[in-house]
């Protein structure tokens, strides 16, 4: 399973510049033009580590197949609520195939998150996508000390 996570446009980082410069007993008259970036990838660092998505993002994951059956697909970030925004996969005759998502079941028990089918997945598929959207299911201010550490 590969994943890739990309935040949703129009959030905001749990963590200000002005709470870095504090933390950091900076001068308040200091230079934070790289401040922003560190943030974001200190983030980032910490969502990654925990596996807990801090912000809203959209998450894609990649599996070569399907389970067989009925088996349950893992989605790999924890997550409170998880909306399926597609599933794809390439059947027998090299077509692109989409899966609604109201045909799947999703499990939003905070550890692991997974789907599983109302009926059996496709027999014949390969290079299955699973794109949601991820949302955190804790407080997040209690990884900024994690974040600032960073």
């Amino acid at each position: 399973m590969q994943y890739q996570g990309r935040d949703k446009s129009g959030y905001t980082e749990l963590v200000t510049t002005a709470e870095c410069v504090s933390h950091l007993y900076l001068p308040a008259d200091a230079d934070t033009t790289l401040m922003t970036a560190y943030i974001l990838t200190a983030r980032r660092w910490v969502e990654q580590y925990c596996g807990l998505p801090l912000i809203k993002k959209n998450v894609t994951v990649h599996y070569d197949t399907f389970p067989q059956n009925k088996e349950s697909i893992l989605l790999p970030l924890i997550t409170e609520s998880a909306d399926i925004i597609e599933i794809t996969y390439i059947d027998s005759d090299n077509v692109e195939q989409t899966i609604d998502g109201g045909d799947v079941i999703l499990a939003n028990i905070p550890n692991p998150n997974y789907i599983i089918p109302l009926e059996d997945w496709p027999l014949e598929s390969r290079n299955v996508n699973i794109c949601y959207t991820a949302t955190a299911y804790y407080d997040a201010a209690a990884l900024k000390p994690a974040i600032m550490l960073m």
